[in-house]
């Protein structure tokens, strides 16, 4: 307010000691220094102002910057302050959780105490009476099933020291479980043989293993386990490859015929799919059973009536009629038993040509008797 004063002052003062311009139009004889002079007091007043206020300008400025400094060190101060107090209640929080869930954890073990503590207070006698029952249920099915396998199999099981007349009975009790219908209890009871003649030296013995091996995979042909028939087959083959005595000849045209046996079931399922595979198949059991009966001329009759069945099915009608008449006439399997166990398998075939064969069959059976 002061320099406002001031500076009217100065305008007023300059302004009196100016003379007019009609003064100085009248007075031509003004001394020229006199107006120089003049003219530096103004020039100085001038400057005068301008220094005061830009004083002024600066002052004011400064209180500016003072005032946002304070602002914003206020403000840092403000977010300091805003932030340790936001971790502070977050703490606390967490913190109060962490009581709350204890506190809950804790009443929460104490309900569950006390409700199991009640509920086996109430119920333990049923649950103790049950578990007793239980146990002697199982007990005794386990008792009974032990007892089953103890009789069942085997002393072979626990040494190999039978005699050969001991695994004879062992061998024939096997076969008479396959004959009664018990086809997998019979290949557990050859599978036990088998362990027993593998290691022994004996020729008979392992005659017994042959014989056990094909009976193993004619057990797994009347289940309908075709591919492990035909594994054991295989194998009663390959564990007398070695050998020329000709003593085994019998249990490998059998295991021959077996193999030969797979492989009629074999293409009689592809038959619809792939008919030239199954003319593949069908001629290799051929050779099969060709290779069996020059290896075992005396052979039961099924392996010659099988030769008919699969002469007849490769279109060889003549042979097929020749080879079944054949079988017929053997004492060893023919007549009627062959009659009927070929009229069987012709009835339970899904092929037209297979049954195509009963005609011939039923004619042949005619002929035989006839002549018998």
């Amino acid at each position: 307010m002061r320099k406002s004063i001031f500076f009217a002052l100065c305008l007023v003062t300059l302004l009196f000691s100016l003379p007019s311009q009609s003064a100085l139009a009248a007075n031509d004889n003004v001394n020229q220094s006199e107006l120089a002079a003049q003219k530096e007091l103004v020039q100085i007043q001038i400057e005068a102002i301008k220094a005061l206020h830009q004083k002024d300008a600066d002052a004011i400025n400064k209180r500016i910057d003072d005032q946002l400094a304070q602002v914003g060190q206020g403000v840092d101060r403000f977010g300091v302050i805003v932030s340790v107090l936001g971790t502070l209640i977050t703490v606390l929080l967490v913190f109060g959780g962490y009581i709350g869930y204890r506190n809950a954890k804790s009443e929460a073990r104490i309900v569950s105490k006390y409700t199991a503590e009640e509920w086996f207070r109430e119920n333990g006698p049923q649950l103790s009476k049950r578990i007793d029952e239980l146990t002697a249920r199982f007990e005794k099915q386990f008792q009974e099933k032990l007892q089953q396998l103890s009789n069942r199999a085997d002393p072979l099981l626990t040494g190999f020291s039978l005699t050969y007349e001991d695994l004879e009975k062992k061998y024939n009790s096997a076969n008479e479980l396959g004959k009664s219908g018990q086809h997998q209890a019979a290949i557990e009871a050859y599978d036990a043989i088998l362990d027993a003649c593998r290691h022994d030296q004996d020729q008979r013995i392992e005659s017994i293993a042959a014989r056990a091996l094909v009976n193993k995979g004619a057990a797994q042909g009347k289940l309908k386990e075709f591919s492990n028939a035909a594994e054991s087959f295989r194998e009663a083959l390959d564990f007398y490859a070695k050998d020329d005595s000709r003593q085994f000849d019998e249990p490998v045209a059998y295991a021959l015929n077996g193999l030969a046996f797979t492989k009629v079931l074999k293409a009689e399922s592809i038959w619809g799919k792939d008919s030239k595979k199954a003319v593949n198949i069908l001629e290799s059991a051929l050779d099969d059973l060709n290779m069996a009966i020059e290896r075992y001329p005396n052979a039961v009759a099924t392996v010659f009536g099988n030769k008919s069945q699969v002469l007849w099915l490769l279109s060889k009608h003549a042979q097929a009629e020749d080879e079944f008449s054949r079988a017929l006439a053997l004492k060893n399997g023919g007549g009627k038993t062959l009659y009927e166990s070929t009229i069987k398998v012709l009835d339970d075939s899904s092929l037209s040509e297979f049954k195509s064969m009963r005609p011939v069959i039923d004619r042949l059976w005619q002929d035989f008797t006839a002549l018998t």
